[in-house]
């Protein structure tokens, strides 16, 4: 199957054995550095990314959120307090990652966290910017965090614009339309950005992601049964989308233009659940809507509750081309959609393509433990055509069972 892309890549792949270390011009202060200088991330096949510091010098950083569930003695909820204090934004004079999507805000109303980025230069970026018709904008404060399996800066670029990035623009030739008013050109017809990284794929996902499902049958959850917990993907989600990518499309099921952001947190003694809101963006659509080049956001929490992807739709399906949240479609398409626009999406790297409109999605965690969240977003089957996602308001919930739910 023919694919089109243009010629944008990174210095280096996502593995250890390039020894590649990359520090992205883009990404501004090291995550947990308000003000510091940017830390250098490691690439890996294993998820062993560098500790992209914490400013030790002004003490404890915090993760700002409000108040949310704690726990009765015997491990039930607790019904939240119902006077939650608003989280107090910081992202206004930094382009610190964490700042942008909440964290590390409030001295006074949080706990200690950390975080590290992992992938190739310019897969992650502090934005600002409004995007389309007002659809997109920060969610808390005035920033937002974008990570794409290409350059993160570009979403706000239209495709024609992408199109003319390189020479000729994309394998087909130029972008149609006037070279020289690229707003001219169809976006309908453009598959642009498209960013395919040197390197090896990766078979399996950085640890502790893992797309083995805890039921085989993929009927019983880790809210069904908490002893699964710490055997698999608890949502059982990603295992299908995974073999799907191997039986239709031949190529194997690999992950290409892996990248991620973690983050550490000390759960509070009275705090029962998090959540965060994010969009996802791929320019899979419409082309290869419903094939195996299925690209993919994976949320991903290691905690004493849950081990696996908290972001899913009611049909149990991981956040991806293919899944049921895919609100905004740009073009029509063979399945759903014989006439479909999306004037959401245009001005902008998504414009001709696909989105999902802000969700947020949240889940149970264990008071006093220590939390590990992996953001991570990668192309599936190849490492052509982009996607990116947007991240924000990282918050403590009232959460039971993991959900994901469009904001508002």
């Amino acid at each position: 199957m023919q694919r089109h892309h243009v010629g944008m890549v990174g210095p280096c792949a996502i593995t250890l054995a390039l020894g590649c270390q990359i520090s992205p011009p883009s990404m501004g202060p090291g995550l947990g550095e308000s003000g510091g200088a940017t830390a250098a991330t490691s690439a890996s096949t294993a998820g062993e990314s560098e500790d992209a510091g914490v400013d030790e010098s002004s003490g404890d950083v915090k993760l700002d959120v409000g108040d949310g569930q704690g726990n009765d003695d015997d491990g039930g909820n607790v019904a939240c307090d119902e006077d939650v204090p608003t989280p107090t934004p910081c992202d206004g004079d930094d382009d610190d990652p964490l700042h942008a999507i909440g964290v590390n805000c409030d001295p006074t109303n949080g706990v200690a966290a950390r975080g590290a980025f992992d992938g190739p230069a310019g897969a992650m970026e502090v934005m600002t910017q409004t995007l389309g018709d007002g659809t997109y904008s920060a969610r808390e404060g005035d920033k937002y965090l974008v990570l794409s399996t290409g350059v993160a800066a570009q979403i706000t670029q239209t495709p024609a614009m992408l199109c003319n990035v390189g020479p000729g623009g994309g394998d087909d030739g130029p972008a149609p339309g006037d070279p020289e008013d690229p707003e001219g050109a169809d976006p309908m017809t453009i598959n642009c950005p498209s960013t395919d990284l040197p390197g090896p794929a990766l078979d399996e996902l950085p640890a502790p992601l893992n797309i083995i499902p805890v039921d085989p049958l993929l009927m019983t959850t880790c809210e069904d049964d908490d002893s699964l917990v710490g055997t698999g993907d608890c949502s059982n989600t990603l295992w299908q989308q995974w073999q799907a990518a191997r039986v239709q499309g031949g190529l194997g099921a690999t992950a290409h233009d892996y990248a991620e952001v973690r983050l550490t947190i000390p759960v509070p003694e009275d705090k029962g659940g998090i959540g965060f809101d994010f969009a996802f963006m791929s320019v899979e659509y419409p082309d290869f809507y419903k094939s195996e080049f299925n690209d993919m956001f994976v949320a991903w929490v290691e905690s004493e509750r849950w081990t696996g992807n908290i972001s899913f739709d009611d049909q149990g399906n991981p956040i991806s081309v293919n899944a049921g949240f895919l609100d905004y479609k740009d073009a029509p398409n063979d399945y759903d959609c014989p006439d479909c626009t999306a004037p959401e999406l245009h001005g902008f790297a998504a414009q001709g393509h696909g989105a999902t409109r802000w969700l947020t999605s949240s889940t149970q965690v264990q008071p006093g433990e220590d939390l590990t969240v992996v953001f991570s977003i990668f192309d599936l089957s190849d490492g052509e055509l982009d996607s990116l996602v947007l991240i924000d308001n990282v918050h403590w919930t009232c959460a039971g069972a993991p959900t994901t739910t469009p904001v508002g």
